[in-house]
């Protein structure tokens, strides 16, 4: 194959695998978000904490499978670029291996532990006795997993990201329909674990075979790394051990000291709140994805100012998205809370600001820097963000708990957050040649899209909240395009966006500063 009908099929492999992971990350966003009303419809917000709380702990333990998974993924890409196909189908085996390591060091001590665990939760009354066997059932399937997740990595490594990410979105659709269905069938917290399973099941009978369409028959015996291998896969895994120990402090850990020093209930009011800042997330990921194959290709090429232009370009596009997205969900979330559950929920809107506050920072300030970072090949700089967030939630937690109870643990992860996006902004424009306009947007809109989503905030809370679905759904799609077009037009008066022209809907703009750093610093 030619030099270029090899670039053409990689590009053509970028655009399809963006396209199905944008189209895998609204399926993941709508099934999250439709599935809520029917669990709290059944179990209530206790019992949706108490499943949250698990999850949580759960979650410790899986900071280290997801380790092993990412550091085989990792592995497998490299083994396809040589086209070793024995070396993946033994990356495979060791990935099983580590899993079945994980599940006989944690599984037993979750099962001597889980009484004093479960009583630190607060979990008591007529969730004990489903808890007290679900918990380490939880921790085991999940762990499981890891045997999905080094199959998975097949699929991924072999340039097949879009068909994995929706086997991903297929599994939370299965995942859901069956803990709901047998929610309605009559069956209780139960059900939430045979939905996990079902999860498992579907998604190894998918991925074995089509691993075993890419590179061959794949046995899954486990097999022990070798020294060579620990040699070359330690340090990737460090790294991965960093990332994956600041979401465990500031996602997981949330929820463990929510339930701890309040109650699971509060755990379930936290885990909504998160549900619906996930839109913003989701949103930000319909741009990064494709942004940062876009900047790999045209990196590859060696075009470094279509690099900036594209930075330039999309960011400008994620960092008013992000600020649109949130400034809508706090302007009109009493209504989105009565369309999405039937009710308003004010338990749930402060953990809802705060967790705006770090999502819509880490969006503005990181979305498109990352996506560059991960396209040019320069991980280290996303490494370096990680351990800032990661040291300022650790020193922030226990100040802010002591000060405002439960709650500050949450307000610690968000100001973290916050302050770690910004470090890494300014780390990613003086390590790397980009326009340092983008640093006056990101600042701009971030402080645009506070005070507005602000005054947004407090405004509704004068008007009287709708009473039923129908008339909280009136209120959103009729007031949603005004604001959001006066929240643009805000943006455009501050020259922080620019609006197209009537006779060009893409307006171009200047590139003096794609072509001469020095003119837009």
């Amino acid at each position: 194959m030619s030099v270029q009908k090899s670039a053409d099929h990689l590009a053509r492999n970028l655009l399809r695998n963006s396209a199905l992971m944008v189209l895998s990350r609204v399926v993941g966003a709508l099934t999250l978000i439709i599935s809520v009303p029917f669990i709290i419809a059944f179990l209530g917000t206790d019992g949706f904490g108490v499943w949250e709380s698990m999850l949580a702990v759960s979650g410790t333990a899986m900071v280290f499978q997801k380790v092993v998974s990412g550091t085989i993924l990792w592995r497998i890409a490299v083994s396809y670029g040589k086209q070793d196909s024995i070396e993946s189908q033994q990356l495979v085996r060791v990935g099983i291996s580590a899993t079945l390591m994980l599940i006989v060091a944690f599984v037993p001590l979750i099962v001597v532990f889980r009484d004093p665990i479960l009583s630190g939760l607060q979990i008591t009354g007529g969730w004990l006795g489903s808890a007290r066997w679900q918990l380490p059932s939880i921790v085991g399937i999940m762990l499981l997993g890891g045997i999905n997740e080094a199959l998975l990595a097949v699929v991924i490594g072999y340039q097949r990201a879009g068909i994995a990410s929706l086997i991903l979105s297929l599994d939370l659709l299965v995942t859901n329909i069956t803990s709901i269905a047998i929610l309605a069938l009559g069956g209780n917290l139960d059900s939430l674990f045979f939905g996990l399973l079902a999860g498992f099941a579907v998604k190894l009978l998918i991925l074995y075979p089509l691993a075993r369409s890419l590179c061959g028959r794949i046995n899954l015996l486990p097999a022990l790394p070798s020294w060579a291998d620990v040699t070359v896969l330690g340090p990737f895994a460090g790294m991965l051990l960093l990332s994956n120990m600041t979401l465990l402090f500031r996602d997981q850990m949330d929820k463990i000291i929510l339930a701890a020093l309040a109650s699971p209930t509060k755990v379930g009011y936290f885990a909504i709140a998160q549900r619906v800042s996930s839109v913003i997330m989701h949103i930000s990921a319909v741009f990064t994805i494709p942004l940062a194959a876009a900047i790999a290709a045209q990196y590859a090429r060696n075009d470094w100012n279509g690099v900036r232009m594209l930075y330039k370009k999309i960011g400008t596009c994620i960092m008013a998205g992000a600020g649109l997205a949130t400034f809508l969900v706090c302007t009109l979330h009493e209504p989105l809370f009565v369309f999405w559950l039937g009710k308003p929920l004010p338990e749930a809107y402060g953990y809802l600001a705060m967790i705006l506050m770090g999502l819509t920072s880490a969006v503005i300030f990181t979305g498109a820097g990352v996506a560059l970072a991960k396209g040019i090949g320069r991980p280290g700089l996303e490494t370096t963000y990680l351990l800032v967030t990661l040291v300022l939630v650790v020193l922030l937690k226990l100040p802010l708990i002591l000060i405002f109870g439960a709650d500050g643990s949450v307000a610690a992860s968000a100001v973290s957050w916050c302050l770690g996006a910004a470090f890494f902004l300014f780390l990613l424009h003086r390590k790397i040649d980009l326009p340092r306009v983008m640093i006056v947007r990101a600042v701009g809109i971030a402080l645009v899209t506070a005070l507005l989503s602000a005054i947004g905030w407090w405004t509704s809370r004068e008007f009287s909240c709708p009473p039923t679905r129908l008339t909280a759904a009136t209120v959103v799609f009729a007031l949603a395009p005004l604001l959001g077009a006066g929240y643009i037009g805000v943006l455009a008066a501050f020259s922080l966006v620019k609006l197209p022209r009537w006779k060009n809907m893409v307006e171009k703009e200047p590139e003096a500063d794609l072509l001469e750093p020095s003119s837009s610093a």
